[in-house]
């Protein structure tokens, strides 16, 4: 798409991030099937993997 690779998920997950310690989130999951490049870079952990509706599935935590 012509809005990839411009750095908008990372602002994105950042300001999330940002909210969430402000709540006293002290982790978070996620799961993807697209971004776990990106998320990795971010700084999650692969918890899992599965497939779900033919998508090989991960699901990711970050400690914030």
């Amino acid at each position: 798409s012509e809005n990839q690779n411009k750095g908008y998920g990372t602002l994105l997950c950042q300001k999330i991030e940002e909210l969430a310690k402000e709540m006293g989130v002290k982790e978070y999951y996620l799961f993807t099937y697209t971004a776990e490049k990106l998320y990795l870079k971010l700084g999650w952990q692969v918890m899992e993997r599965f497939v779900a509706r033919g998508k090989n599935m991960v699901v990711m935590k970050k400690e914030l």
